[in-house]
């Protein structure tokens, strides 16, 4: 097996399963195509049901927990694929031998990401995915796996590229779910940017239904995964209105976008610290009411139909303040020196530019993993717990601000153990890999559904 260089088109807008139709749209029509996936906002959560096979679902349902979801099944993905990309379905079978599915230009397949060993999934998570099976260039038997799908997790980056594999190799790698043979069609006129969201009534159910959940583990774990993909679909959607759309983005829509990606951290953060034992945090699920109201009026063009809903304040927190009694000679200076010094340990970054003021967020490093790690080391390093209402966002981004948060701290209370990990079994279609944590809990949980 080897590898190459990824590709040039906007990978990180797109799941695990859309990627590889975007990649295919962008290949066959030109740079730009596969944006036009972004030219619905959707929010049609639907209701609590059993969760049916991923490759014959027709509609999306809840997970085990019996909560809604806003997650496309695949099926969905390729009427999208069909709808806005000029792809046409012209073959799809089910549960064939990796060596039996034939190559071709168009050949999707999705399958379990704990048989492929280019992705970091590989022999640790259940998950359906998937890729692109192309004809080997020396014609002699080897094939070439292409995968756009491009995020972090905690067992290392998936990143664009290309692998190669030999007829022995392929034939390891067990049974493929779906194989769908695809071909270029012509695209359809390009759409107009279309709003498809839920009322003001069926949003505060659905939020509600994350609020009242018994099992508040359950409930912030599939809220990551929820809050992943309604980010998500927000930066795609901002995409298109940016390449497409006349006038382009508003500084509105840009804000509230990173408003999204702000409660995205937010609600992982809450998810490990309640499957950690500790009291959740306070603010997540109100600032996701709030934004999901928020979206109509953000999004509506001019001249829409859409009633805005009440914009929440998205004004970014962060100006950097100064902290009074850290001058020479102050004890505290100490806490801020080894807050700095940890920071920095997680993040690769220099610790003198962290005391100095620098931003936490602009670190390349800095992402949803290693805001939990930082906390936890934190709470670790000072023997402390923070406390809930300190575990926003902003209050995380800078040390002084962190400072503050370890100053008003309580004293740790033991962590109960976790139990003994079983195998997970699966994962939903286009989970984020980035707010799905290597913990024996989620383990234990996964192995009771099918994505």
């Amino acid at each position: 097996m080897t590898a190459s260089a990824g590709y040039a088109f906007p990978a990180h807008l797109f799941d695990c399963l859309q990627v590889n139709l975007a990649e295919r749209a962008d290949h066959w029509h030109g740079p730009g195509t596969a944006l036009r996936l972004g030219a619905v906002l959707r929010f049609r959560p639907a209701p609590a049901a059993p969760a049916p096979s991923v490759a014959t679902a027709a509609v999306p349902s809840a997970d085990a927990s019996g909560l809604p979801t806003v997650e496309r099944t695949v099926v969905q993905q390729l009427d999208d694929a069909r709808r806005y990309l000029g792809l046409a379905v012209r073959s799809v079978d089910h549960d064939r031998p990796f060596d039996a599915v034939p190559p071709g230009e168009g050949r999707y397949v999705v399958a379990d990401a704990f048989f492929l060993p280019w992705v970091p999934y590989h022999r640790r998570q259940h998950m359906d995915h998937s890729f692109l099976l192309l004809p080997g260039e020396d014609g002699g038997g080897a094939v070439c796996v292409r995968d756009g799908y491009l995020n972090d997790t905690p067992w290392g980056s998936a990143r664009p590229g290309e692998w190669r594999f030999d007829q022995a190799a392929l034939a390891d790698l067990g049974m493929v779910k779906l194989s769908v043979g695809l071909t270029p069609a012509d695209p359809s006129p390009l759409p107009p940017p279309l709003l498809d969201l839920a009322c003001a009534e069926e949003t505060d159910e659905y939020v509600t239904a994350y609020e009242q959940h018994p099992d508040r583990t359950a409930a912030l774990r599939r809220l990551t995964l929820e809050t992943w993909l309604l980010c998500r679909g927000r930066e795609l959607h901002a995409a298109y209105l940016a390449r497409y759309a006349a006038g382009g983005v508003t500084d509105r829509v840009r804000d509230h976008v990173t408003a999204w990606k702000t409660l995205a951290e937010q609600v992982y953060l809450a998810y490990r610290r309640v499957e950690r034992g500790r009291a959740e945090p306070v603010g997540p699920l109100g600032r996701l009411r709030e934004l999901l109201l928020a979206d109509p009026g953000v999004f509506a063009r001019p001249g829409s139909d859409v009633v805005p809903a009440a914009r929440p304040d998205d004004a970014p927190a962060g100006t950097r303040r100064e902290v009074p009694g850290h001058g020479a000679g102050d004890p505290r200076a100490g806490i801020a020196s080894v807050i700095a010094a940890v920071a920095a340990e997680t993040l690769g970054a220099d610790p003198a530019a962290l005391l100095a003021g620098a931003s936490l967020g602009e670190l390349p490093e800095f992402n949803s993993f290693r805001i939990v790690e930082l906390v936890e080391r934190l709470e670790e390093r000072f023997g402390i717990e923070f406390r809930p209402d300190d575990l926003v966002p902003e209050n995380l981004h800078r040390v002084e601000d962190l400072h503050r948060a370890v100053e008003r701290a309580t004293p740790a209370t033991p962590i109960p153990a976790a139990p003994t990990p079983a195998p997970g079994r699966a994962r939903t279609p286009g989970t984020p890999a980035d707010f799905i944590p290597a913990s024996p809990t989620l383990a234990t949980a996964q192995a009771e559904r099918t994505r």
